[in-house]
């Protein structure tokens, strides 16, 4: 059985009130509809901390589902996990974010198809490169024995922000495991390490090539061009930014293993710098692209030397 996770967001210290998630809920409801998806499932709303109020009941009425009741600390994703624990290890569990919505019908077959094609695995609608390589914490699909058996907690919002992006991330973890990452679009499933290779998908041209939506994609739709631009790079310019050249750069088994150990120090003091530092950081805006590219692939050239 396939369960999709839609998390009702209550009362939170330092986040918005439940009112503001209201209209949320209610997007997220009239697409659902809209657009089914085309594929057994279960519907789960999740009551974090009091969301799921008489307004909001009254917004699923007539829609079937059921309600998990979430009184954690660790934000939407604490509340997918927690789910995933009430439910059998071999079910599996889409989650969605409180900004999660749909455009078009099929969504959950699309991706019932990717995992009989490619097994067992983590699938999202989007990936990002931002500060990792990773599967966006919404839209994801994952068998809930899996999610059971990650070893690190999820109860607080920077343990969640971990669980999507961190050195030990679901995705990070899942690839360790020896079990495959994939991006599932419409026209296609795309390998985790193909991701920056899909047309019109997050934070790229007309984002039509998405399966399910949320707040970033929003706010991507209604930027400007520059404001797209700088979207862009942080989500796929990742070997400009400061976790590429000092988690993945220097520290890939593949570069960092075998590069020599003086070159190795000089290129961490160089990255360490406050002259380097700044370079990276105003690398968004396109200032240090060919640079820190020339960089990359001196380092590259010479570990295989």
């Amino acid at each position: 059985m396939i369960n999709l996770t839609f998390v009702l967001a209550g009362n939170l210290p330092n986040a918005p009130a439940p009112a503001h998630y209201r209209e949320a809920a209610r997007r997220f409801a009239e697409t659902y509809k809209a657009y089914p998806p085309d594929y057994e499932h279960r519907l789960c709303l999740i009551d974090s901390n009091g969301g799921y109020s008489p307004e909001v009941a009254e917004i699923f009425a007539g829609i079937p589902h059921e309600v998990i009741v979430y009184r954690g600390s660790g934000w939407d994703i604490g509340a997918h996990v927690y789910a995933a624990y009430t439910l059998p290890a071999d079910d599996w569990v889409m989650c969605f974010s409180s900004w999660a919505h749909f455009k078009q019908r099929g969504w959950l077959k699309a991706f019932a198809e990717a995992r009989e094609r490619h097994g067992d695995g983590l699938y999202g609608s989007m990936a990002s490169f931002e500060h990792r390589p990773h599967i966006r914490g919404t839209g994801f699909l994952i068998r809930c024995g899996r999610i059971q058996r990650y070893p690190y907690g999820c109860n607080s919002r920077t343990e969640s922000l971990k669980f999507e992006v961190g050195p030990n991330s679901i995705t990070n973890w899942c690839l360790r495991q020896g079990y495959g990452a994939w991006v599932v679009a419409p026209d296609g499933v795309y390998a985790m390490e193909d991701a920056r290779s899909i047309r019109n998908g997050f934070r790229q041209g007309d984002q039509s090539n998405i399966w399910t939506f949320d707040k970033h994609t929003a706010i991507f739709e209604a930027a400007d061009a520059a404001e797209r631009a700088k979207l862009t790079s942080f989500a796929y310019d990742f070997e400009n930014s400061i976790a590429a050249n000092t988690g993945v750069l220097l520290f890939r088994p593949e570069v960092g293993d075998q590069m020599d150990p003086e070159l190795k120090d000089q290129l961490e003091k160089l990255i360490q710098s406050d002259a380097a530092l700044k370079i990276i950081q105003n690398s968004v805006f396109w200032r240090a692209t060919a640079p820190l590219r020339a960089v990359r692939r001196l380092v590259l050239g010479r570990s295989r030397s």
